[in-house]
């Protein structure tokens, strides 16, 4: 009985000693200073997906993972865990066995909220968050929905050109020396979008005779433009004929355009304002081939049609720039009259030409010449006209954009009548200063002569005239 006892007492004793040493050596305990290890897993933990070498980041090789390993994107890279057996295994992130030193297998982490996988990239600068920073950005804007032209407001601009005048001149109906408003005009032009285009222009200085003269309306049009090649204007503007008559006034570096001008186009009524439809357009870019082909009451501007039988003006004119320096053109006006009122008429009468414009540096020069019917004459007779005209612009002052444009023009006119030919010739000499873009100043002397056949009692004429002009465009 003492000997049980003893023996008890000594496998007593043994158990508290090794309990004792066991808690001592237990990491994370009190009286230990390590820290705890992780327990162990339960199971095996899945061995690393295999993954291309090194891909760039945002490649089309980078694959997507599966479900289970959005976590383990989370935790970071080239953590350890235990195995099933005590040995350490790579996690999601650590370098694969055998890849160079600092080499890692591609994390991913899954996208919730899109319900895809996002690539996580572990380049210097982009860690495990981008792929939520980039789910955080703001979703962008909805692309603007363009409004049909019809609906677009219209943008209004207003346009004026003035025009002073003095004259010396020798004429006997004028007065040795004048003081006048040459042009005093206003346009008001209207845009939509670029579909739809409307003007009116005004001219509100004196006119020069003629009972056209009672309106102040030039141009009053509505233009659609559906197609740069395709383009319908419809009222009151300049027929498409004349280079030199489709030079806007203030472009114009002629203070008067010439004889021209004032029996062919004015007087005889192949070109000016009419009232009337007009197709145009351009094509391409290189050649600038241009188009324009209308029908006209006939009767000019601030006219209405008085013809019984509606006779109407067909005129067209096609134009091309071939080089930068080198512009042609080509134009024809068809006229018909209704001789049931007009007996002294006749039935149609036909006038064409063409034009030239070369532009070598800073010299510019123009010529053309107009052909056909003198419809003013019951015998079948004809009129024609040629210019050509030179200027040359010099600079003087690049602060103030000062710049000298002397030029000089010639030209003959001659009428048919009565089987007999009358002749006018006109030459321009002067120059003109330019101030900036929207002020000139211009000085042209004109020397006018008459043959003894014309048709009318036309008197020679010399005229030195100055111009001051600015217009807002």
């Amino acid at each position: 009985m003492r000997t049980l006892t003893y023996f008890f007492g000594v496998c007593l004793t043994l158990a508290g000693s090794i309990s004792a040493r066991v808690a001592w050596s237990q990491p994370g305990s009190e009286s230990s200073g390590h820290p705890a290890p992780p327990p162990p897993a339960a199971t095996e933990a899945p061995a690393p997906r295999e993954q291309p070498s090194a891909p760039n980041p945002g490649s089309p090789d980078a694959t997507v993972p599966a479900e289970g390993e959005a976590g383990a994107a989370a935790g970071g890279g080239g953590q350890t865990a235990a195995s099933g057996d005590g040995a350490p295994s790579p996690t999601r992130g650590a370098a694969k066995p055998g890849a160079a030193p600092g080499a890692a297998t591609w994390p991913f982490a899954r996208d919730a909220s899109m319900g895809r996988a996002a690539a996580v990239s572990t380049a210097p600068g982009l860690g495990p968050g981008a792929a939520d920073a980039r789910m955080d950005a703001p979703a962008e804007a909805p692309p603007e929905v363009k409004k049909p032209p019809w609906k677009k407001k219209p943008k209004v601009r207003i346009h004026a050109y003035v025009a002073a005048l003095f004259e010396l001149s020798d004429e006997a109906d004028d007065p040795a020396a004048e003081f006048s408003v040459r042009n005093a005009r206003l346009q008001l032009h209207a845009r939509q979008g670029k579909l739809l285009q409307a003007a009116v222009e005004g001219e509100f200085a004196q006119e020069l005779g003629g009972d056209a003269g009672l309106s102040v309306l030039r141009d009053a049009f509505v233009r659609i433009k559906p197609l740069r090649a395709l383009r319908l204007k419809l009222g009151q503007f300049k027929r498409p004929f004349s280079r030199l008559e489709l030079e806007p006034r203030r472009k114009l570096r002629l203070i008067r355009r010439g004889l021209g001008n004032a029996w062919i186009i004015e007087e005889l009524g192949y070109g000016d304002r009419d009232i009337g439809l007009q197709l145009d357009g351009r094509f391409g870019e290189a050649t600038g081939l241009g188009y324009a082909v209308g029908v006209f009451n006939g009767r000019g501007r601030n006219r209405s049609e008085d013809d019984p039988d509606g006779s109407k003006d067909f005129v067209f004119r096609v134009d091309s720039d071939p080089t930068e320096w080198l512009s042609v053109g080509l134009n024809a006006s068809y006229k018909w009259f209704d001789t049931e009122i007009r007996p002294l008429y006749p039935r149609s009468a036909l006038m064409g030409g063409g034009d030239l414009l070369i532009r070598v540096g800073d010299l510019r020069l123009l010529g053309e010449g107009l052909y056909g019917e003198n419809h003013a004459y019951t015998d079948g007779t004809r009129s024609w006209n040629a210019l050509l005209m030179a200027s040359y612009e010099i600079p003087l002052q690049s602060a103030w954009k000062l710049e000298l444009e002397p030029l000089a023009k010639g030209e003959l006119l001659m009428i048919q009548h009565d089987l007999r030919d009358g002749h006018a010739t006109m030459a321009t000499l002067g120059s003109n200063l330019h101030v900036g873009k929207y002020f000139r100043l211009m000085v042209q002397g004109e020397l006018i002569r008459y043959g003894d056949r014309m048709p009318e009692p036309w008197d020679k004429e010399t005229r030195l005239s100055v111009l001051a002009a600015m217009s807002t465009r």
